[in-house]
């Protein structure tokens, strides 16, 4: 049994939020292990993750004070308009971001780079971030005193806080007994890169369908071949995702062709992902010294790409109320100051489960009389500018 090492904060997980999570707390002054199953050579693999992550204006904030933004903004590209409309009708939705201003509305990053650049950012905060991957936990005790996590290996770190961040399977949430509330869409989502005949001049689409959503997202052009790229996220119910991962590209890229033929030839290449969508909330996200955030605390449909950025209005908030309290002398994991924290987020977070649920409900499905109340409602939208510019501005994160 190797001897307890002592730091204040341990964060279980260091992916898209509990990366960042370490590098704010770190910044507050606080001394934090990140404790992760991923091999760290691994965050340089091509192929980690082919997801893509809109990152919306108010994160771009975020990470621009967590020092991660410049890392990765060379790879990132500009949200400069984003376009809504229902499958087969004549209504639609135009948010264009100089209605609000100069600032675009967000960015799509892949997310492999993501993790590339928090990974850089925090191995830049070792005198306060102790990074160890990989690494698991076997089980943790919660006392009065503090936190002792054991690790697989044998090791013990002890801390007076311990954060889940491991996202929607979380160990550490499920051993605290935190309850969870969950629902599954009986949808799954397609991932791919795709390269197209024209410029998508920075534009974001969704196209709403029975089945479900299709999104195509602007990505950079090809450095060395200025081909002009986009992600997609192709929604539909699971025997429908299936059959489409099994064509081959010539086949698939035909299938999308007919679904989107605004960027003239598109061609689907390389490798494809996919994930079934539901959604998740849990109880509470605090217990005696324990917190968790992000995929942990809640899931919501990629409809309108807000999850991880909740996550990380999640590790803003959570290292701002730590870093007040450390300044006044107060127990981090005391359960008044966790249940502060609790309640700031708690609004932010029922309002985008609300609103990313709603939007699913009211659109998959081939109800006539919800298709009137579907397309009445985009050209009403579109039409009043003060609504118009107040979602843009929510959506933004701002």
């Amino acid at each position: 049994m190797v001897n307890p090492s002592k730091v204040d904060i341990v964060v279980v997980g260091g992916g898209l939020v509990g990366g960042p999570l370490a590098i704010a707390l770190a910044q507050q002054g606080f001394f934090v292990a990140v404790i992760d199953q991923e091999p760290s050579q691994d965050l340089l693999k091509p192929d980690l993750d082919g997801r893509t992550t809109a990152v919306s204006y108010g994160s771009r904030l975020i990470f621009d004070e967590l020092g991660i933004w410049g890392k990765v903004e060379h790879t990132a590209e500009p949200i400069l308009d984003i376009r809504v409309f229902e499958q087969g009708s004549p209504w639609a939705v135009y948010y264009d971001h100089r209605d609000i201003g100069e600032a675009p509305m967000g960015y799509i990053v892949e997310n492999r780079t993501l993790r590339q650049g928090i990974f850089h950012r925090a191995k830049e905060a070792l005198d306060y971030v102790t990074w160890m991957a990989p690494a698991s936990v076997t089980w943790t005790e919660r006392n009065p005193e503090g936190v002792a996590v054991h690790l697989a290996d044998g090791r013990i770190l002890k801390a007076s806080l311990l954060v889940g961040a491991e996202g929607r399977l979380s160990p550490t949430r499920d051993e605290a007994g935190i309850k969870t509330l969950r629902w599954d869409y009986r949808q799954m989502a397609l991932i791919a890169h795709v390269s197209h005949e024209k410029p998508h001049q920075g534009s974001a689409w969704e196209i709403f369908q029975p089945q479900g959503p299709f999104a195509i997202l602007p990505l950079r052009t090809c450095p060395t071949t200025g081909t002009y790229r986009s992600g997609i996220v192709w929604t539909g119910a699971p025997d429908d995702i299936h059959r489409l991962l099994e064509l081959d590209d010539t086949a698939i890229s035909a299938e999308l062709q007919e679904l989107f033929p605004y960027f003239g030839d598109i061609q689907v290449s390389g490798k494809r992902w996919s994930y079934p969508l539901g959604a998740m909330v849990t109880k509470g996200t605090v217990d005696h010294r324990l917190v968790i955030v992000g995929d942990a605390a809640h899931t919501v449909h990629p409809v309108a790409g807000q999850g991880v950025n909740l996550g990380w209005r999640d590790a803003q908030t959570l290292a701002n109320v730590l870093g007040k309290a450390r300044g006044l002398g107060l127990d981090i994991g005391a359960k008044t100051l966790l249940q502060d924290y609790q309640r700031r987020r708690r609004l932010d977070t029922l309002s985008i489960l609300a609103m990313t649920d709603g939007m699913v409900r009211l659109f998959s499905n081939q109800s006539s009389a919800l298709s009137f109340l579907r397309n009445t409602g985009l050209g009403i939208v579109n039409q009043i500018s003060p609504l118009k510019r107040r979602l843009m501005r929510h959506a933004m994160g701002v």
